[in-house]
């Protein structure tokens, strides 16, 4: 767990719960499988979006990843103001599915909104994602925190891509748990 004071300096405030073994075993087994297919999400994700139009991929049009030191302008309610300019030059990617990060995720005391700090965080702990929510119930039950990830952690909010992460994290969590069937089973 970590605290985040005003100065931005990351705080250790505790340790989490790690998750049981035969979840570590069955997300072990999931990263390291041969035979998964490189988009081993798609075909659940696509079933979610039979049943709700609006949880597929928004387009990449709506996917901008702003400068770390280009802040929104607090004014603003949305970024259709924001200066294109400041949009970080990206390659297109070959597939707008999703690709499943294994690793660290920081759980604090606050929602994320500095892309500088988020990159400090990234560079000098690899720290992938932070997020707030898990922290209250990790140690009363062991489990594992899966993030769907619906923005930058940045100033740039933008809610666009939260339906969409919803159907993928739900896809991951559907994939994890056929292996953690295989495991027990």
């Amino acid at each position: 767990m970590v605290k985040v004071p005003k100065n931005g300096i990351l705080e250790h405030d505790g340790f989490l719960q790690a998750p049981v073994r035969m979840l570590m075993t069955a997300l072990c087994f999931l990263e390291c499988d041969p035979r998964l297919p490189s988009e081993p999400l798609q075909e659940y994700i696509e079933a979610i979006a039979a049943c709700r139009r609006e949880s597929g991929h928004p387009g990449l049009e709506h996917d901008r990843l702003f400068l770390s030191s280009y802040v929104h302008d607090a004014t603003h309610a949305t970024c259709d103001s924001c200066s294109l300019a400041h949009v970080v030059l990206r390659p297109v990617r070959s597939s707008q599915h999703p690709r499943i990060h294994y690793g660290l995720i920081a759980s604090g005391n606050q929602v994320m909104k500095a892309a500088s700090l988020r990159d400090k965080w990234g560079r000098e702990r690899e720290i992938l994602r932070s997020e707030m929510e898990a922290a209250g119930i990790i140690n009363t039950l062991s489990c594992l925190v899966i993030r769907g990830i619906c923005d930058y952690s940045d100033s740039h909010t933008r809610k666009d891509f939260q339906i969409y992460a919803a159907a993928t994290v739900t896809s991951f969590a559907k994939l994890l748990l056929c292996y953690l069937n295989d495991c027990v089973g």
